[in-house]
């Protein structure tokens, strides 16, 4: 296989941009039900700012 050129971290810090980390603490992760209700409002904040997003998006190109 040959190189396709992206580059190789040489110092741990750049390997925090891989994703983001698990919910919960250092020694334990968090109950199954408390993280699926953070998810939850995640997802659901994410998608309100990007209906934000969007309807800015939709006024600005209309005048």
């Amino acid at each position: 296989m040959e190189y396709q050129g992206a580059s190789v971290p040489k110092k741990v810090s750049k390997l925090g941009a891989a994703g983001k980390p698990g919910a919960g603490g250092f020694l334990a992760a968090d109950p199954a039900a408390e993280r699926e209700a953070l998810t939850a409002s995640s997802h659901h904040e994410e998608r309100a700012q990007l209906m934000v997003l969007k309807a800015k998006q939709d006024n600005g190109s209309r005048g």
